[in-house]
């Protein structure tokens, strides 16, 4: 069974918990039962930076890519006898993303992990992911990668920044990155690499001069 789309190639009301019940609904009435489940639905979209993702794009991609298979599954299941199954698809992008897809890494992420309550987990689910499990994840990172340099979790800002400055990003931008209020606190956290530096090029050589030598 196929509800009319609408211009994303989604049905308007999918992301209507009303309308998923509807569909499951008529679904069981014109086909007189369910025996598979399928759910397929996944909306994307690629932004050059997480800036440009608005909560709207955000909440679509949630709504589309996680409420509403919640919602089908959880009205079909009544209707789904001994035998019957569900089928929940994903895509590459859970093991190898896209960098611009910012808001379905997020929904790939989920579900690869199925994280339970806490969209990062710590060692007891209950709680979530705590600063001292982040450095000892660091540092056993550290380790297997048999760095004899200090690092911590702030050298990862470092780095991060560094990166981006690499990349010709707006040092501005890299300021809501990081969360910092000051644009000067952000320029202590970032280290620029000597590529970077030895990239410049001096206005001074851009001035093309012709020196006429003396008759």
């Amino acid at each position: 069974m196929r509800a009319n789309c609408g211009t994303d190639g989604f049905p308007p009301s999918l992301r209507d918990e009303a309308f998923c019940r509807k569909l499951v609904s008529e679904a069981v009435q014109r086909l007189g039962g369910l025996d598979i489940v399928v759910c397929n639905a996944g909306r994307q979209q690629a932004r050059q930076s997480i800036l440009d993702v608005t909560s709207e794009d955000f909440d679509a991609t949630m709504k589309t890519n996680i409420y509403a298979p919640f919602w089908i599954i959880k009205a079909a299941l009544p209707h789904l006898k001994p035998g019957a199954c569900i089928i929940g698809t994903t895509s590459e992008q859970a093991y190898d993303p896209s960098p611009d897809l910012y808001d379905y890494l997020l929904r790939a992420w989920w579900k690869v992990a199925r994280p339970q309550g806490w969209l990062f987990p710590g060692q007891n689910r209950v709680n979530p992911l705590t600063t001292r499990q982040l450095n000892r994840a660091c540092h056993a990172a550290v380790q297997m990668a048999e760095i004899d340099k200090p690092v911590s979790l702030h050298t990862l800002r470092h780095s991060f920044a560094t990166h981006l400055l690499e990349q010709k990003i707006d040092i501005r931008v890299i300021q809501v990155l990081l969360g910092h209020k000051k644009l000067d606190t952000t320029a202590l956290y970032t280290r620029v690499a000597l590529k970077a530096l030895g990239e410049v090029t001096s206005p001074l050589e851009r001035l093309i001069t012709k020196v006429t030598p003396p008759a």
